[in-house]
């Protein structure tokens, strides 16, 4: 029984990783070609240390917890059927709740004028 075997595994390959991620293969590749997952190149081979995965998933995992929920995204504007216009979505006003112990006056109707 080699050392490897009794230990587990030191570097993953590609199509690990993405099975450990749960994304695909695609992601984990571009994610890789962009410097976000830590690697290591031999020649045409790109292998995941282990110890580096584990720490970055950790990091990955701190930075979630930190970030504050964002809030939703606005509508995008839309095209226009015609001419193709761009067309700004129109802001619904949202009701301003009354302060507590604001008294509402009832609405009288004209006692002055012509009877």
């Amino acid at each position: 029984m080699s050392l490897s075997e009794h230990v587990g595994p030191v570097h993953l390959r590609a199509d690990e990783m993405a099975a450990r991620l749960r994304c695909s293969l695609r992601t984990v590749r571009e994610k890789t070609k962009v410097g976000e997952i830590p690697c290591l190149r031999v020649g045409d081979l790109t292998l995941y240390p282990l110890a580096a995965i584990e720490e970055w998933e950790r990091a990955q995992a701190l930075a979630n917890l930190r970030q504050p929920e964002a809030p939703p995204p606005a509508e995008p504007a839309r095209r226009s059927r015609r001419r193709g216009r761009t067309v700004q979505p129109v802001p619904v006003p949202v009701p301003r709740p009354e302060p507590a112990g604001a008294r509402v006056r009832p609405v009288r109707p004209d006692a002055g004028g012509a009877a």
